[in-house]
């Protein structure tokens, strides 16, 4: 089930929203048996303020992007989990903080960063966004040389523009 707004979600997703599947609920019972159907429930952390996650408690949070997001912003998903994985790159994007006073005090720091040790990280090396030439270019920038293309297909993959019908 998406939690959130239905109009944020791919049409071809539309059906999983928690506003398409409440549709035949009638009771609070109902509600309530329907979300405790729920196996996987996809949320925003800002999102995760949702009453059905005060009332329930998930095996496991995943938690996407978790270099960007605020650490008080990340805790309340984390709370509705008895294990959390959080999946970030770190060599990327801090979360945004506009106060400069406010990352002067740590505010930029997110709970990836703070959590992050050879003990509890592990580094994926394969990677399927980019083809060859871009992931030389990453390797150079920021990963050392340690990213790699998960196969030949990713590796030698190559956008096609026709570049008369764009005129």
């Amino acid at each position: 089930m998406r939690l959130g707004p239905k109009s944020r979600v791919a049409a071809s997703l539309s059906h999983c929203c928690e506003q398409e599947l409440s549709v035949k609920c009638e009771t609070p019972e109902d509600l309530e048996k329907l979300y405790d159907s729920m196996e996987v429930v996809g949320v925003t952390c800002l999102g995760a303020s949702h009453a059905m996650l005060s009332r329930t408690t998930f095996d496991m949070c995943i938690v996407d992007e978790a270099t960007q997001v605020l650490q008080s912003t990340v805790l309340r998903p984390l709370f509705a989990a008895k294990r959390f994985v959080l999946v970030g790159d770190p060599d990327q994007l801090p979360p945004v903080v506009r106060s400069r006073a406010a990352r002067r005090l740590g505010m930029e720091e997110s709970l990836f960063h703070r959590l992050m040790s050879d003990a509890a990280t592990s580094t994926l090396a394969l990677q399927y966004r980019m083809n060859a030439p871009l992931a030389a270019l990453a390797n150079t920038v920021a990963y050392g040389g340690k990213l790699l293309c998960a196969n030949d297909a990713v590796a030698r993959a190559r956008l096609d523009v026709d570049l008369q019908a764009s005129i």
